[in-house]
C-alpha cells in the first residue's frame, strides 16, 4: 500500500509459508508466515499479508517469547507449525490470521514432552479417513532422529490406540497435533559400501535411532512428503535423502558443491505441481552464496537467484530462508537471513513458478 507498517520487520527471518486468505476480509489476498531465528526468548512468528494484486497491506506478530524459530511447515487444515530449535523447546501451532497468541497456547505435543532441537515439519494423510496420518519432524543435532509422530487424539476423547475412525477431521486446529501420541524414529540400514542406498523401518528406541541419525542423517533440516514420497535434507554431509514411505527404501543424493557449492537447507515441491521440481536454499554452512536452487528429475541443477556481491566485494549472504510461493504460483518469497531482508520475486513471462521453468533454463553440469 506505500504506507510503513506499525512493527518492524522481525530481525533473522527464517522457514515461512503462504496461506489464501480465506477469511473474507481480503480477498484474492494472502498471507506469508515467517520465523525468527532470534535466541533467548527474542524469535518467535511475524505475518505480512498482501492483496489480490501482491502487495503489501500490513504487518503483524503471531508469536513473541520463543527461542530460534527456525524451519517449520504447514498443515493440511491450513496452520503454520513454527519449530524451536533450541535445546529442549517445542513446535508451535498458529492461524495465519488469528493474531497474536501465547507461547502456552500454541505448543503442540509433537516434541513430546522433553523438547528438542527441531528443524521442519511435513506430513502424509493419505487416506487419513481410513489410516492414521503421519506427521514428520526433523532434529537439527549431531545424534537427532528424524520422528514420527502419529496422533490418537478422537472426538472429543482420547485413544489409547491410534483408530483412524475416532479421529477429528472437522476441526483438528489444536487438536490433531495436541493430544496422546505414537512417537517412533527413523532408522536407516545401507545397502551398499556408500551408504547410497538401503532400507529403513522406525523404533521406539530412540538410542538407536540417534545412532543412526549420527552415522547417517547427521543435523537434518528441511524436509518434504508428497504422494508417499519424502525427501529431506541433511546438512553434515549435504545430502538429500528419498524414502520411499510405502516401501520402505532410500537413496542418498549428494548435492553438487563444484560451480555450486550446495548445501540445502529448506526444499520445496510446489502444491499441485506434478514436474516433479525440488526448490532448495542454501544453508549457507559450506556455501560461499546463498541463493535459490533447483533440481528436477532428470538429476539436473540450476540456479535461480543468488547473493549480489556489496561494494566491499562480499557476497550479502549466504544462507537463504523463508522459500514460499503465494496461491497460485506467480510470486516466490526468499529472505537472506543476516541481512534481514525479504524478496518477493515473479517471472518476467507472468507464469507460475509450478511446471515447467523455460525452454532456455541453463543447468550446471
Amino acid at each position: 500500500s506505500g504506507a510503513e507498517s506499525a512493527l518492524p520487520f522481525h530481525l533473522l527471518p527464517d522457514f515461512g509459508a503462504c496461506f489464501e486468505d480465506q477469511t473474507g476480509r481480503n480477498p484474492g489476498g494472502w498471507a506469508y508466515v515467517s520465523n525468527s531465528e532470534v535466541k533467548n526468548g527474542g524469535g518467535g512468528v511475524g505475518v505480512i499479508m498482501f492483496n489480490a494484486n501482491g502487495d503489501v497491506e500490513h504487518y503483524e506478530k503471531l508469536l513473541e517469547g520463543t527461542s530460534r524459530n527456525c524451519g517449520g511447515g504447514v498443515t493440511s487444515w491450513n496452520t503454520f507449525i513454527s519449530c524451536e530449535e533450541s535445546m529442549n523447546t517445542h513446535c508451535h501451532e498458529l492461524d495465519p490470521f488469528g493474531g497474536l497468541v501465547s507461547e502456552d497456547e500454541s505448543r503442540t505435543a509433537l516434541g513430546g514432552l522433553e523438547g528438542g532441537n527441531f528443524e521442519s515439519f511435513a506430513s502424509d494423510e493419505r487416506g487419513k479417513h481410513h489410516r492414521v496420518p503421519n506427521y514428520y519432524v526433523t532434529e537439527d543435532r549431531s545424534k537427532g532422529p528424524l520422528r514420527r509422530f502419529r496422533p490418537t487424539l478422537g472426538s472429543n476423547n482420547l485413544s489409547s490406540e491410534a483408530d483412524p475412525t475416532i479421529l477429528d477431521w472437522t476441526n483438528p486446529y489444536r487438536k490433531m497435533l495436541f493430544g496422546n501420541a505414537t512417537i517412533d524414529y527413523l532408522v536407516l540400514e545401507p545397502t551398499d559400501d556408500e551408504a547410497r542406498q538401503g532400507t529403513f523401518y522406525w523404533t521406539t528406541d530412540k538410542e538407536e535411532a540417534k545412532n543412526s541419525a549420527s552415522l547417517h542423517y547427521s543435523n537434518a533440516e528441511g524436509i518434504d512428503v508428497k504422494d508417499g514420497i519424502m525427501h529431506f535434507t541433511a546438512r553434515r554431509n549435504t545430502d538429500v535423502f528419498i524414502l520411499d514411505l510405502d516401501n520402505a527404501n532410500y537413496t542418498r543424493i549428494n548435492l553438487p558443491q563444484d560451480g555450486m557449492d550446495l548445501s540445502a537447507d529448506q526444499l520445496i515441491r510446489l502444491s499441485g505441481d506434478d514436474s516433479g521440481i525440488i526448490y532448495m536454499t542454501n544453508h549457507g554452512w559450506k556455501a560461499q552464496a546463498g541463493g535459490v536452487y533447483t533440481r528436477d528429475t532428470q538429476g539436473r541443477y540450476s540456479t535461480i537467484l543468488e547473493s549480489t556481491v556489496n561494494e566491499e566485494g562480499n557476497k550479502m549472504d549466504r544462507l537463504t530462508t523463508g522459500l514460499a510461493f503465494s496461491p497460485g504460483g506467480k510470486y516466490m518469497y526468499v529472505c537472506f537471513q543476516r541481512a534481514g531482508i525479504c524478496f518477493a520475486v515473479w517471472r518476467k513471462d507472468g507464469k507460475s513458478f509450478a511446471g515447467s521453468l523455460s525452454n532456455s533454463m541453463r543447468y550446471h553440469l
